[in-house]
């Protein structure tokens, strides 16, 4: 498979440099991708038997879901790369295929960053108003608003579907019927607003926002770490103003500490998207059909990697700091295991 830069002037990535990625990409994403699916599954499974009675639990279920679209198509992104695609001889540009695949990851990415920041809002408005949370923030209303991020962020990536699809064209030196990428003439129009809307609205206002909710969640659980020091070295009471710590029950208390480590994660993972976005907005070169179109690709999908390991690192979060996604863990899969060998 040859790079997309083939009849463009070689920039700092060429095209065996391409190649060379593409082999490194296709066996990296086969391990964090297979095993990113697998667990997401696992979550899947525990948060339903768990029953989706409230909002957490039920964001986290939704999330689930989506990061197994996330590393799966990640997964086929990966196998675009494998030798053994590449050499087969099959009659479909890869490459192509490829990039397909790959904005079907970048919308359930989108969904998945988007319904992180619900959660991290959801949990800084516990923490403001641990009263009214649970009347602002219903079970229905919670669905309701996971549908609506779905569709927005599904739909900001429909448009690239539009102007940019596979379909079988003559190959005039091969004399062969080869599956292709074929654009629509209005091709850089539609995409133009597509990639404002993503890289000045979405991407940047959702990684944004959650900085803004990760860094109060941090703030709120360190305070609390001081607070509780200063009780137990003076063995008083609560002092004025320490209310809301004594509002959040318990659970509330762990499933802040738990979404703050999951923006946290989600914040090192995305990191690279926003800078890769924002070089190509800076630098004209760093774009599709310029002389840094094999620099762009390996940047891009190096990001689409770590998303993938964003959505693959989820199930150690719940089972180090939920002890009820634990139990539950261990009733549904060590339960079986123990049937098994009875």
């Amino acid at each position: 498979m040859s790079g997309p830069n083939s009849t463009l002037e070689q920039g700092i990535a060429s095209d065996t440099d391409l190649n060379n990625y593409g082999v490194a990409l296709s066996i990296l994403s086969g391990v964090i991708c297979s095993f990113g699916a697998l667990a997401n599954a696992v979550n899947v499974v525990v948060f339903f038997k768990q029953g989706l009675t409230d909002t957490v639990t039920v964001t986290f279920f939704a999330l689930s879901v989506i990061d197994v679209g996330v590393t799966l198509t990640m997964l086929g992104v990966g196998l675009c790369f494998s030798p053994l695609i590449t050499g087969a001889g099959y009659p479909v540009n890869t490459f192509d295929l490829s990039y397909i695949i790959g904005w079907t990851h970048i919308a359930f990415s989108r969904v998945s960053s988007g319904m992180t920041a619900f959660v991290s809002f959801e949990r800084c408005l516990c923490i403001a108003t641990p009263l009214k949370v649970k009347t602002i923030i219903t079970l229905r209303r919670t669905c309701v608003i996971l549908v609506v991020i779905t569709i927005i962020m599904t739909l900001s990536t429909v448009p690239v579907f539009y102007t940019s699809r596979m379909a079988w064209v003559s190959d005039p030196v091969s004399n062969t019927t080869v599956l292709k990428m074929v654009y629509t003439d209005d091709r850089s129009f539609v995409d133009g607003i597509s990639f404002g809307i993503n890289t000045v609205f979405l991407v940047p206002g959702i990684f944004v926002a959650t900085i803004i909710f990760a860094v109060i969640l941090t703030f709120h659980l360190s305070r609390k770490a001081k607070w509780r020091d200063s009780v137990a070295n003076s063995k008083g009471r609560p002092e004025t103003g320490s209310k809301d710590k004594a509002l959040l029950s318990n659970k509330d208390r762990k499933a802040i500490k738990m979404v703050a480590i999951i923006s946290v994660v989600f914040i090192v993972c995305y990191a690279p998207d926003i800078t890769t976005v924002m070089t190509a907005i800076v630098v004209p070169e760093f774009n599709v059909g310029k002389r840094e179109q094999n620099l762009l690709f390996i940047t891009g999908t190096f990001t689409l990697l770590m998303q993938s390991i964003n959505s693959s690192v989820s199930i150690f979060i719940y089972f180090n700091m939920s002890s009820k996604f634990k139990k539950t863990f261990y009733e549904i899969y060590l339960g079986k295991c123990r049937k098994l060998t009875d």
